[in-house]
């Protein structure tokens, strides 16, 4: 699945916040022939929950598509 559609679906269904693309390391990506990918952030201020919501949402989405 494309990492941009992922990241919209993400945002505008379940209000996840995550960043689509290359990360600041095109070069990288290019030199290793890698499609986009999608960057999750976890940090002390989440939750148990939230982190719990992100893998059931992700299940939900990869079983759907």
């Amino acid at each position: 699945m494309d990492s941009g559609e992922l990241s919209i679906i993400l945002d505008e269904s379940y209000n996840i916040m995550t960043r689509s693309g290359v990360h600041c390391c095109h070069a990288w990506y290019k030199k290793n022939r890698l499609p986009p990918s999608l960057r999750v952030s976890l940090y002390l201020y989440n939750t148990k929950d939230e982190a719990n919501l992100l893998v059931e949402t992700l299940n939900k989405v990869a079983r759907y598509f």
